[in-house]
């Protein structure tokens, strides 16, 4: 979301457990701790990203993965070829 976005993510904790098919509580447990590390900052149904470096970092490379899949299916994030 924040290729697409910004760094200021306009979702609920419930709403991104729905999106990746786990339960609201481990998103929670897992968004405490990257708040708690200064990697983003929370409030009711926003998330902003703090550092993109440390939460790449503290990721899976889902990250690269997704962005592949992205550019092959709808070409480049910033518009260009």
């Amino acid at each position: 979301m924040m290729d697409l976005i910004g760094t200021e993510l306009p979702i609920t904790q419930d709403y991104l457990a729905a999106m990746i098919g786990v339960r609201r509580t481990s998103v929670t447990g897992v968004a405490a701790q990257l708040q708690a590390d200064g990697l983003i900052s929370y409030r009711r149904g926003r998330v902003h990203i703090e550092s993109i470096e440390g939460v790449q970092q503290s990721s899976c490379e889902c990250h690269q993965a997704v962005k592949r899949n992205y550019k092959r299916l709808f070409g480049n994030l910033d518009g260009r070829d």
